[in-house]
């Protein structure tokens, strides 16, 4: 083989090699990080740039959330994923909802595990947390 078809091979392996998908992200929270005078029955809704709820992960993506109050006491929550094959479009959302009535004029922490996982086998990476303070 000659040098430039050796080259023009080396060439088409990269092109046809998989490109890594990027890291998995949060787009957007409500209420967003820093937020002041939060309803005390507020739920938080997350969404992400790709699907989350996808059924095979489940187990693992609903133990990723931790919701903390002031003294670090974990708040009872209940981590809501759409099924992604009846409600498609909410296939990168979350929703983690307080089981119990959050107090007033209290500062919160949800802290979002770096194991969260994607339906495309990326994770988070990295620890998350939004906090917020609810209202008087």
């Amino acid at each position: 083989m000659n040098k430039k078809t050796c080259l023009l091979l080396v060439i088409a392996l990269a092109l046809t090699m998989a490109i890594p998908a990027a890291a998995l992200d949060l787009v957007e929270s409500a209420p967003a990080d820093g937020s002041q005078g939060v309803a005390v029955d507020s739920h938080i809704y997350l969404l992400f740039d790709k699907n989350v709820v996808y059924f095979q992960l489940k187990e693992n993506n609903l133990r990723c959330f931790t919701l903390l109050d002031p003294q670090n006491q974990a708040v009872p929550i209940e981590v809501i994923l759409a099924d992604d094959q009846i409600e498609p479009e909410k296939r990168n959302e979350i929703i983690v909802k307080p089981k119990v009535a959050l107090k007033a004029n209290t500062t919160y922490r949800l802290e979002i595990s770096p194991e969260l996982q994607a339906k495309n086998g990326q994770t988070l990476g990295k620890k998350l947390v939004i906090s917020f303070t609810t209202a008087n």
